[in-house]
């Protein structure tokens, strides 16, 4: 198999399934060989209606009436028959502390098997009339992150590279045929390539942009797409696990991500970092297109920052050459007067955010500044 899409979720079930659907039809382009891909999704213990959403989705796409050879994967899957589905599914399994409960409580070891609903084999045809197969897979575990849930994906799967694509992130048409050809045409389609590949993530066209979000979507805060001097030569702090494709054999051999990393951030560009030290090649194709379905607003993003730079403490504990990088040993406390004036600052930001009026985007960058450093002086003041 060429390509294993693994997505972490954690309650996003309505676009979740907008992505997975988006994914289902992808499909190589033109001249290319067709490829073969699996799509892995790990709910890391959602609480809202994620697992019988995905479970529909899989119904309405599959009736499970016997196994049949799937001849890309070698192994044997259930048979697609496009239709309503009127099937018994099999009842889901949760991953717990690192054993398997079933629905009546018995603990058994883990595998691919019982980590799983049956997998859905989809044919997907190519322009010359070959074959190829796509694969959903559900798994869940208890709620450890998303660290922890992309490790999980990564250990169960199947491909030969892994595609890291975020629950709110809609791949557009041709994306994983970016993907592909980026490899293809760099001679890098081999098993044990360290070329990893992040490809472009934009807001979805659905959304109306504001201006904040323009700034954190090019400036470098959430994307940067913007700051990359040559796409060839990408730097490490670039590894965005929203829209990236790497040899399953590099990322396991790195140990994959950090799952002491507990709060958001900073787990992907650590990561990064020791991958970096193994020989990474780090490129941008930005053809591989992706839509970011999460409207954010300066608010919702402030808290963001908070925990991005707690995050960072932790991310200067475990690699201390890294401190002038974070920033993390240059932080003090604020000043009562400080704090009044970045309070009013933020109320005249997120007005201005509603209204467009007055433009005050020349401070988006003390305030991302400011709630990273209250972030970081969290973390120090914990250790």
């Amino acid at each position: 198999m060429d390509f294993s899409v693994v997505i972490p979720t954690y309650n996003r079930s309505e676009i979740l399934v907008q992505t997975l659907e988006a994914l289902i039809h992808q499909a190589a382009e033109g001249d290319q060989r067709p490829f073969s891909f699996e799509v892995i999704v790990v709910d890391d213990g959602s609480t809202d209606d994620t697992e019988r959403r995905v479970k529909d989705l899989m119904c309405r796409w599959s009736e499970v009436s016997g196994c049949e050879t799937n001849e890309v994967a070698g192994d044997r899957r259930p048979h697609l028959q496009m239709g309503p589905c009127d099937c018994p599914c099999t009842p889901l399994k949760n991953l717990e502390e690192g054993r398997l409960t079933d629905d009546v409580g018995s603990p058994g070891p883990i595998s691919r098997r019982d980590l799983r609903l049956p997998a859905i084999s989809i044919p997907s045809h190519h322009p010359s009339g070959q074959r190829s197969a796509v694969s959903l897979v559900y798994m869940r575990q208890s709620n450890r992150k998303q660290g922890a849930a992309r490790n999980l994906g990564a250990r169960q799967a199947r491909g030969d590279f892994l595609v890291f694509l975020g629950d709110d992130t809609i791949p557009a048409p041709g994306f994983l045929s970016h993907h592909a050809r980026a490899r293809q045409v760099r001679a890098e389609w081999v098993p044990d390539s360290r070329l990893v590949i992040i490809g472009r993530t934009r807001w979805a066209p659905r959304l109306v942009v504001s201006r904040f979000m323009e700034y954190i979507g090019e400036q470098g805060w959430q994307f940067g797409f913007s700051l990359i001097a040559d796409p060839e030569k990408v730097p490490f702090n670039f590894f965005y696990t929203s829209n990236l494709s790497i040899a399953r054999q590099f990322f396991l051999a790195s140990s994959g991500f950090d799952e002491d990393f507990q709060e958001y951030g900073w787990e992907d560009i650590e990561l990064s970092l020791r991958l970096s030290e193994r020989g990474m090649r780090l490129v941008y194709e930005p053809d591989a297109v992706a839509w970011h379905d999460h409207p954010t607003s300066l608010r919702s993003f402030i808290g963001r920052q908070q925990k991005v730079g707690y995050s960072a403490w932790r991310f200067y504990q475990k690699h201390p050459e890294m401190a002038e990088f974070l920033s993390v040993l240059k932080v003090h406390p604020y000043p009562w007067q400080r704090r009044i004036r970045m309070g009013l600052l933020t109320a005249l930001c997120a007005f201005s955010e509603t209204s467009g009026w007055p433009d005050v985007s020349r401070y988006y960058p003390d305030l991302m500044s400011y709630y990273y450093n209250l972030g970081v002086l969290r973390a120090r003041q914990g250790q």
